[in-house]
């Protein structure tokens, strides 16, 4: 018996139903289930639907869905557009790329767990038949190439998680500006005392997962801000999955654009997490 097809979202605006496939790409042929959040980058996503479409186009394997995380400017309505167009000239990518509303804002690790659970079902139970093998998220602002998927892809095929490391990139290890320099080592300090392990880079938003990990990951994630890549490693960890890094490389316009941490809110908030991650293992919440 054939996997059934996978399915492309048939209304996004509700975020729910799943319909079937219109353009005949099997589950077989769709190994990847890349999901890009957006979150109030109305100015460059016209640019970053298009420049995924293009990569879509050149990597079957791939299925790609923008999921909105309650943006308060055009972002939903441009990549609902873009989407829209796109698939109206070229109906083959129909099945594999989406756009998701996901309607309030969730912070980033929420609509990622979200986003899973809508196209694979619910995460205390078995994944869909003909749900991907793999699951992957990329930031939507594309700070990081979409060529780097394809490494990704190769790694998830001996480890069950996959971590994108600016620190063993040349150009990643560039000039990001002040704050966020400062930021990411006092930080990266922080986490590599909570996870016990000296991990390069715990930030960086390029992650993947066989999906049997994502699922078993992201149903015991508790923490929704920017320390939930610590949380999803120090679960991946506990659970026994094996954890592979690899180069990732900070698109060069990126590495100048302002930080969205705020300096003096969201390091408090940071700190805190990594003690409530701590305070959880103690009590048995990630077992």
């Amino acid at each position: 018996m054939h996997p059934a097809p996978f399915a492309k979202i048939a209304d996004v605006a509700r975020f729910t139903a799943v319909a079937r496939s219109s353009g005949g790409v099997s589950a077989a042929a769709v190994e990847t289930l890349v999901v890009l959040p957006v979150y109030n980058e109305a100015v460059i996503a016209e640019r970053s639907v298009a420049r995924i479409a293009d990569f879509a186009r050149r990597h079957p394997g791939m299925a790609f869905v923008f999921a909105d995380d309650g943006s308060r400017d055009d972002t939903a309505r441009i990549i609902r557009a873009c989407v829209d167009a796109i698939i109206a000239r070229d109906p083959s990518l129909a099945p594999r790329l989406s756009f998701l509303a996901g309607g309030i804002n969730r912070g980033k690790a929420g609509i990622l767990r979200h986003t899973l659970e809508a196209l694979t079902g619910p995460l205390d139970q078995p994944a869909r038949p003909g749900s991907p093998d793999r699951f992957v998220f990329i930031d939507g602002d594309l700070a990081y190439a979409p060529e780097h998927l394809l490494e990704m892809a190769r790694g998830l095929n001996n480890f069950d998680v996959v971590i994108g490391s600016r620190h063993m990139s040349e150009a990643g290890r560039g000039p990001q500006g002040l704050l966020r320099t400062l930021l990411g080592v006092g930080f990266n300090t922080l986490s590599r005392i909570c996870l016990r392990r000296a991990y390069r880079d715990t930030q960086a938003g390029l992650k993947g997962f066989r999906m049997a990990a994502a699922r078993e990951i992201f149903r015991r994630l508790t923490i929704c801000d920017f320390s939930f890549d610590v949380e999803l490693l120090f679960i991946a960890r506990k659970r026994q999955f094996s954890i592979a890094e690899m180069p990732a490389e900070v698109d060069a316009e990126h590495r100048q654009t302002p930080s969205s941490v705020k300096l003096f809110r969201d390091p408090p908030r940071m700190f805190l997490s990594l003690l409530r991650i701590r305070l959880n293992a103690w009590r048995g919440v990630y077992r």
